[in-house]
């Protein structure tokens, strides 16, 4: 069975998203911890951009009669060694709502105070991060 590019990348944000060391991944992000909760509000609301995925997330909390503050998803978390964005949750995002589990995955980018873009592989990155912006989701359901 031959591996894509793409199911590649998936499996790198995967392990990577575990905590697992990743061959695959490009430049892994230091300093980010397996796991936090997230509501699903909230990556509702860093969804807007991408109708369809809102739409579909609508559509599977009629199926299974759930409010979507009754979801809560998980996501990665920034460690303590980000001095600027510590605790601050990013993706991938994986919602369990009803039977089905949505699997959101986002890039990031890493901007300083005066909005300068970092590197992932900068060795100040965790000192000089201030904000993060995720985009290009991508999700499937399972």
């Amino acid at each position: 069975m031959s591996l894509t590019k793409s199911r590649l990348a998936s499996l790198a944000a995967l392990l990577t998203a575990a905590g697992a060391p990743s061959a695959l991944a490009k430049e892994p992000t230091p300093g980010l911890s397996g796991g936090g909760s997230v509501p699903l509000t909230e990556v509702l609301e860093l969804a807007k951009p991408y109708p369809n995925l809102v739409l579909q997330v609508r559509l599977q909390l009629v199926r299974a009669n759930l409010k979507r503050e009754q979801v809560i998803c998980t996501g990665r978390r920034f460690g303590t060694q980000w001095t600027q964005l510590g605790g601050a949750r990013l993706g991938p995002y994986e919602c369990a709502i009803g039977k089905q589990r949505l699997l959101v995955e986002t890039a990031q980018t890493y901007t300083d105070v005066n909005g300068h873009k970092l590197k992932v592989g900068d060795k100040d990155l965790l000192l000089r991060a201030a904000n993060v912006k995720e985009a290009s989701f991508k999700w499937n359901w399972k």
